[in-house]
């Protein structure tokens, strides 16, 4: 989509017009993906720009129309949450919303998507006080740098680390604290998905608990927070 590469490049009034032309189209030749994406990029690019009140109620719009037409867990969508996170008032909220929004990124098959929720997660907890903060921020930096032109995400992410004063360290080669077991890597291999844990129980014929228990162990050994942090580590690795 033009309109979410002008965004992410910086191009704030190629990115106006071109989400403008892609949001009349949608309307013309109905296409509810279109319409909602729009609509994060247009929260992406007001949050940028210092119009917080702009972008939360993109952000809204965008989560309300992917609720009404059923693909609120696509990766994209997801980002309205990050958006969220940064937008609202109230410190709790906007860590729920930061970490959702980095946890189902994680599917993105664009890496930046999900360095930019990385950022957004880290920026929110390291301004609550959180724990993880730092971790969130170290993970995007490791996309940051491993990409050709990173854009506003890179921007965002130096910005993020010096309010924060989080140095910007070298991505390390990631290690594996110990090997996965094979019920692990079966739900490894899920995670990319766009499915829920319920879903991935439904899958595998387990229960949901197992589920859970296997995927904060997997968490443990790939040394990662969220399942985006996962699928990162896992692609790092060659588990991917």
């Amino acid at each position: 989509m033009a309109g979410g590469t002008f965004v992410t490049a910086g191009l704030p009034d190629d990115a106006a017009e071109a989400l403008d032309l892609a949001a009349t189209l949608a309307e013309e030749e109905p296409d509810h993906f279109v319409a909602v994406v729009t609509e994060v990029f247009r929260a992406i690019g007001a949050v940028e720009a210092g119009d917080r009140h702009g972008a939360a109620a993109h952000a809204r719009r965008a989560l309300a129309a992917a609720d009404r037409f059923g693909n609120h867990h696509a990766p994209l969508v997801t980002l309205a949450h990050s958006v969220l996170g940064r937008t609202t008032d109230e410190p709790a909220d906007g860590v729920a919303a930061a970490l959702l929004g980095a946890e189902e990124a994680g599917t993105s098959p664009r890496n930046l998507f999900l360095g930019y929720a990385e950022a957004c997660a880290g920026d929110v907890l390291c301004a609550a006080g959180e724990p993880g903060g730092p971790d969130h921020l170290a993970a995007a930096r490791a996309i940051v740098d491993a990409a050709p032109d990173p854009g506003i995400v890179g921007t965002y992410l130096e910005r993020a680390e010096a309010r924060h004063r989080v140095a910007a360290t070298p991505a390390t080669a990631p290690e594996l604290v110990e090997p996965l077991t094979d019920r692990e890597t079966a739900v490894l291999r899920y995670l990319p998905s766009t499915l829920s844990q319920r879903e991935i129980a439904g899958e595998l014929y387990v229960s949901l608990n197992t589920v859970k228990t296997h995927a904060s162990g997997l968490y443990r050994k790939l040394g990662v927070a969220s399942r985006g942090q996962a699928v990162q580590r896992a692609r790092e690795l060659g588990l991917l």
